[in-house]
């Protein structure tokens, strides 16, 4: 392992340069470190408050919480935490994962996004993959395009993005803000109960709004546009699929019409599965995250006792800095272990969301097999009792027919094409065929 450090101020620009994957975090040291198990791969210089930090395999790198980050490429998949100050990231190849930070600018992320905690604006270029986007405390914007779904939740500026996929929003629309979604997919907007705002739908295929107190006209008409309380806000949707708006989470009902989930319509027995597994992860991620958080609390804690302890007994600040090291270290891989049990845990519960989920589907499928045999079962017996309900002839008097009488050939011909017509059961059929033998007498 190779591991480098260097002393800085409260708020140093770092810029990075990783040829990996990448984990980066702010803490509470006035350091700049970084660390990967391949050796002569990794180098930090420092010009003036400037840090340049290079690494060409995976990558640990810690900073002041207020530092002002550049990160200019990531190779493979970035996760970020804990940050507070400016954040720039130009570009990343793989997956980039974001919790917490300052006003933040992303340029290009080849692979999906999640975004959680921002503290000011929220600036994207483009999306390769899916975008999840949750609590931006400022405007948020993407420029170009999300090439897959995007999700946001909790914005409190303007906000405005297109998506090749589908888009989910859920908006508290605040009074002077302006609002522009378009989605070449399904649109599902989700609004708080008070909302004041002026919605206008330019394009849609099945528009629904589930909002009391709205009324759309006649469908076919377009743009469609109605107005919640003083309409102190502006938003726009358009979608090439179906859009929905409501006031609160759609029920099932409304979804199966709609259709939001990837496009599909919500069918059959099943449906309290859709989207389950998402938010018992998220539950899960959020309970994971409060979790990590206290144990880095009391970590942290330990450790500042223990730099007391360390001068207490006489040694110098080199040897401090030494042993400190090495118990952070300690304390990091411990916490790794955590995590990791603990997302091995949540993949153990989503195999068993998504088996329970597979289960019921198919459970679905045969209920509905079994219901369609039983319609046709029940139509066809419709069919023949209700339009043709033919009785048993009576026994025909002795003086017409006699038991010696055979059955002309007429009157086969008529009872065959009675039953070939379905007019009659083969039965009825047989029942006519004795009555005329005289078998009935």
């Amino acid at each position: 392992m190779e591991k480098q450090f260097i002393t800085t101020s409260e708020s140093p620009k770092v810029v990075l340069e990783i040829h990996a994957n990448l984990r980066l975090k702010g803490w509470d040291e006035l350091q700049v470190a970084a660390k990967t198990d391949s050796e002569n791969n990794l180098s930090i210089e420092q010009q003036d408050d400037t840090i340049r930090v290079v690494c060409n395999s995976d990558c640990k790198v810690s900073v002041p919480r207020q530092a002002l980050m550049t990160v200019e490429t990531v190779s493979g998949d970035a996760t970020i935490k804990g940050l507070e100050g400016e954040l720039t990231i130009q570009e990343a190849s793989g997956d980039l994962t974001l919790h917490g930070a300052g006003p933040t600018v992303i340029q290009t992320v080849r692979g999906d996004l999640v975004v959680k905690n921002i503290a000011g604006d929220l600036k994207i270029t483009s999306v390769g993959g899916d975008a999840s986007v949750r609590d931006v405390q400022g405007d948020f914007t993407v420029s170009e395009i999300v090439h897959g779904d995007m999700t946001l939740k909790d914005v409190s500026g303007n906000a405005s993005a297109k998506a090749d996929g589908n888009v989910t929003l859920s908006l508290d629309p605040a009074p002077d803000e302006q609002y522009d979604f378009t989605a070449r997919g399904d649109l599902l907007c989700n609004l708080s109960a008070d909302a004041s705002a002026a919605v206008h739908i330019t394009h849609g295929g099945d528009v629904t709004v589930k909002i009391p107190g709205v009324e759309l006209a006649e469908a076919g008409d377009e743009p469609i546009d109605f107005t919640l309380g003083d309409g102190d806000a502006v938003l726009k949707l358009s979608a090439d699929g179906n859009v929905f708006v409501g006031s609160q989470a759609p029920s099932w009902e409304d979804m199966g019409r709609f259709g939001v989930e990837f496009g599909e319509k919500f069918e059959g027995i099943g449906k309290e599965f859709e989207g389950l597994g998402e938010r018992i992860s998220e539950q899960i991620t959020q309970q994971i995250e409060s979790q990590m958080g206290m144990i880095d609390m009391q970590i942290e804690a330990q450790l500042s006792g223990l730099n007391a302890r360390l001068g207490a007994i006489g040694l110098s600040p080199e040897q401090q800095e030494r042993v400190a090291e090495r118990a952070r270290e300690a304390s990091e891989r411990a916490s790794e272990r955590v995590q990791e049990k603990m997302r091995r845990a949540q993949e153990k519960l989503d195999r068993k969301v998504a088996e329970a989920q597979r289960r019921a589907e198919q459970r679905a499928r045969e209920a509905e097999r079994r219901t369609r045999v039983h319609e046709r079962h029940a139509d066809h017996r419709e069919h023949r009792g209700w339009r043709f309900d033919w009785p048993s002839p009576p026994t025909p008097p002795a003086t017409q027919v006699t038991p010696s009488d055979p059955v002309s050939d007429d009157e086969r011909m008529v009872i065959l094409r009675m039953l070939e017509q379905k007019k009659i059961t083969p039965e009825q059929a047989e029942q006519l065929l004795s009555a005329l033998e005289g078998k009935g007498a």
